[in-house]
């Protein structure tokens, strides 16, 4: 067998650590090998990325809400590409990706299906019918699912236990941070002029899609209580959602419109990181967060509620603060010991970093999964020998 192994990814819309996260096995995974192709909805920023790498990209009627038609076709575009393609391996990302991308493959015999699991489902606002049909589905496509790959031991737990998968079916494999994007040279008082910040101010800084999950009402809430103990302290929100309308209001009932800057989407948060004296992870429910590693890759202090897989990037004190309780007072006690503590906060950013460099590479990451692939190609019969040389 000489020819590429034709791979699809399938997920849904995404702008966040999912969105990173599959755009960086489509660059960094061998090309010489796997023929990469993504089906997602129309996405212009995933969309710009992989015609600058050269990937197939096709666009499906993938909603997030529920449109049992819509679903319909977009299983029918699936199974189209998926036979036009003769695709092998079928890779999916994310909930409704994976129904749907699963069923298409097992429709049309694909030999391959990975499944990446990237958060908690039972964890989001979703009516509890829907979470039990999930599950009923979930049950029903895991025979013919040949892997999960989850991002961290509590998600492999959780749908272990939930959805009765056989522990050794799944591989746990970590976000990762190219290191290399860490090394910048910033005029912080012309950045924080940019962004329209004080020269002489404490920024504590959250980043994340602003939705219910990501904890953003609690940054908001508790920036009020740290504004009073610390009085030169500004406060920055870096992503888009559907949430921004009633975090804004939330920022003005408090009373803190002029001290919470939200600056939207943007592409050169790691050039804003260097700003920020403490980052907080206000998330209530949290896979295994992109956005963490950036930060600890950054040496900045992170402070974040103990929830899903943040407890195995950061240990408590020592690489940052983790918040046991859920609430803005808890989560302002966090953020407050860490300018009280101005040798505790670069000891923990310095650890923090150490971390990033010993568990949780970009290369690490981009291994694993190849290692994964490698090992389903081989358990089915692929004949691997003129690809892999071996």
């Amino acid at each position: 067998m000489t020819d590429k192994i034709h791979v699809l990814h399938v997920l849904r819309q995404a702008n966040g650590g999912m969105r990173e996260h599959v755009a960086t096995l489509l660059k960094e995974m061998d090309s010489s090998i796997y023929n990469l192709m993504v089906a997602c909805p129309k996405n212009t920023i995933l969309d710009r990325e992989l015609v600058s790498m050269g990937r197939s990209i096709f666009h499906v009627d993938m909603c997030e809400g529920n449109n049992p038609l819509l679903d319909a076709k977009c299983l029918l575009q699936l199974i189209n590409i998926i036979k036009e393609k003769q695709v092998q391996i079928v890779h999916t990302h994310g909930a409704r990706a994976g129904l749907l991308g699963r069923t298409a493959a097992a429709l049309t015999g694909v030999p391959i299906t990975i499944c990446t699991v990237h958060n908690f489902v039972n964890h989001s606002r979703v009516p509890l019918w829907q979470k039990q049909v999930f599950r009923l589905l979930e049950k029903m496509l895991s025979p013919a699912t040949t892997r999960y790959i989850t991002v961290s031991q509590a998600l492999a737990r959780e749908i272990s236990r939930l959805n009765g998968i056989p522990e050794d079916k799944i591989d746990v494999v970590y976000n990762g941070v190219n290191l290399e994007n860490f090394n910048i040279m910033l005029d912080c008082k012309e950045k924080k002029s940019q962004l329209g910040l004080r020269p002489n101010s404490v920024i504590i800084g959250t980043a994340g899609r602003l939705i219910a999950t990501k904890g953003v009402s609690y940054f908001i809430e508790a920036a009020r209580t740290v504004k009073k103990k610390f009085p030169l302290t500004q406060f920055i929100i870096v992503g888009e959602g559907p949430q921004r309308p009633a975090l804004e209001k939330l920022a003005r009932d408090l009373e803190m419109e002029g001290e919470v800057f939200f600056l939207g989407y943007r592409r050169d948060l790691l050039s804003i990181l260097p700003l920020i004296n403490v980052f907080v992870i206000p998330s209530v429910s949290e896979g295994q967060s992109i956005v963490t590693l950036e930060a600890m890759a950054a040496r900045r202090p992170v402070v974040a509620f103990k929830t899903g897989g943040i407890p195995e990037l950061l240990t408590h004190r020592r690489s940052g603060i983790l918040v046991p309780e859920m609430s803005p007072e808890s989560l302002a006690e966090g953020i407050i010991e860490v300018p009280e503590n101005p040798r505790l906060a670069e000891k923990m950013g310095n650890t923090a970093r150490s971390v990033v460099e010993a568990k949780f590479q970009q290369d690490a990451m981009v291994r694993k999964t190849e290692e994964i692939y490698r090992r389903c190609l081989r358990e089915k019969g692929f004949g691997l020998e003129p690809l892999f040389g071996t």
